[in-house]
């Protein structure tokens, strides 16, 4: 019935499969480290692999709990407790045994096809309040075009009367009021974080690009490609530039010129400054003013006294492309590590929340992120925040997902934003606020 093969030949096409199976896996591997091995045909290996999965899927409802954020930044599995909260602008999926505080936060909003900013209250579970902002408006005040990238809103910062300060990332610095209408706008390159500078709130503090890097001519022959990055402190009344500090300048006059040469030979964008804000109570180690900032592409966080111009620490370690610098007293920093690098290839196998003891000169790891309900797996390259809340309880923002976890790392929260098509929309870095005591979020909504 059967034809006889020659035993040749079955070992022949056994050593065949075998190495067919090696490069397989060699391939999938790659993709799933963000490795470039047989790059064209790592989609075509992913795919195969996610076969019996679909199939699965087809007949298994339980398994489309399971979602893929389309940044690809994080691979998340849905809490079966949680619910779609819509409204006009917004489908949030929410998982919520917090309660307590709320989230304001930047997200595509679908009704006008356009990232808008709304406040979460978690207490009442749900939107109490967005601004609409008016993109259009806001380019006709500063006379530009619209940029060739789509318009972020990033890091709103929630003022005393219900205003906004927020940046485009990479483009103007714009204060709105609480009805979405323009106090000021500033063009220029602003980016990454917005805190305010000081305990009475007249001013903050946002990295931008620095407006006179002749200085690298006395270090270096060619640097008109050379980014410089700084941050700026601005008056929030007036939207006045007050002072500006620049971060390359810093290290240089202080001495290290080893690290910032070594940066520039690897990259034309040598410091990323993706966080800088203040020391706002003087203790035994740094001053009232002095500036925390962390620096991407150095993998280094560091504080300068801007006064005196003097870098007091940079820090490096078995840390990378960290963001989200915080001062919690007594010498104690800490951060979000994404830990990857430059080209977005892993590093450390998931992101975490650092801790340094500056006194003491001690680096720890407090949360392994990949582990939040056991499997969250997070491993975001680009973006990262965080807020330690109580000691009890922390909350990040993974750029795609806004999540409370306690210290046993079980999600107390999690926010989403979807769109449609499976999709879901980027959170241009949240903000958690344990309280509005300084806001009256019922005259916000009679005012308009």
């Amino acid at each position: 019935m059967f034809k006889k093969i020659e035993i040749w030949i079955f070992y022949l096409f056994s050593i065949l499969f075998l190495v067919v199976l090696i490069l397989y896996g060699a391939v999938l591997r790659s993709n799933y480290v963000k490795g470039d091995f047989l790059k064209f045909a790592q989609p075509a290996a992913v795919f195969v692999a996610e076969i019996p999965s679909n199939l699965k899927a087809l007949v298994d409802i339980s398994n489309r709990n399971e979602i893929y954020i389309k940044s690809e930044e994080v691979y998340v599995t849905a809490n079966p407790k949680s619910k779609i909260i819509s409204n006009d602008s917004f489908n949030l999926e929410v998982f919520n045994e917090h309660k307590k505080g709320y989230i304001l936060t930047s997200a595509q909003n679908q009704q006008i096809n356009q990232p808008t900013i709304f406040l979460f209250d978690l207490e009442k579970n749900k939107i109490i309040y967005e601004w609409n902002v008016k993109i259009q408006d806001i380019e006709n005040f500063l006379n530009i075009n619209s940029p060739d990238n789509p318009w972020r809103i990033q890091h709103p910062l929630l003022l005393e009367e219900g205003g906004i300060v927020f940046t485009h990332g990479e483009g103007p610095l714009v204060k709105i009021d609480a009805c979405s209408d323009i106090i000021w706008a500033k063009d220029g390159n602003y980016h990454h974080s917005i805190n305010f500078n000081d305990i009475n709130q007249n001013e903050i503090i946002v990295p931008s690009l620095y407006s006179e890097s002749s200085y690298l001519n006395n270090y270096y022959d060619v640097t008109s490609d050379i980014r410089d990055d700084s941050f700026e402190i601005v008056n929030i009344d007036t939207g006045e530039t007050l002072s500006e500090v620049s971060i390359l300048k810093t290290l240089l006059e202080s001495g290290l010129e080893d690290i910032v040469t070594l940066a520039i030979s690897h990259s034309d964008d040598p410091i990323h400054l993706n966080d800088a804000e203040p020391i706002l109570q003087s203790d035994d180690y740094f001053n009232s003013g002095d500036i925390m900032f962390s620096s991407r592409h150095l993998n280094a966080i560091g504080v300068i006294r801007p006064e005196t111009s003097e870098l007091i620490f940079l820090k490096q370690g078995l840390f990378s492309m960290q963001h989200d610098i915080d001062y919690q007293g007594d010498g104690e920093f800490t951060f979000y590590g994404n830990n990857n690098r430059i080209n977005e290839k892993t590093l450390q196998e998931f992101a975490r929340i650092y801790s340094y003891d500056y006194k003491n000169d001690k680096l720890s790891s407090l949360y392994n992120l990949g582990y939040i309900d056991n499997n969250s797996q997070i491993q975001n390259p680009t973006q990262g925040l965080h807020k330690i809340i109580s000691d009890q309880t922390t909350f990040i923002d993974t750029s795609t997902q806004a999540i409370i976890f306690n210290n046993s790392l079980e999600a107390t929260f999690n926010m989403s934003v979807q769109l449609s098509n499976d999709r879901y929309s980027a959170l241009s870095w949240s903000r958690y606020y344990d309280n509005l005591d300084f806001l009256n979020v019922d005259l916000l909504n009679s005012n308009c």
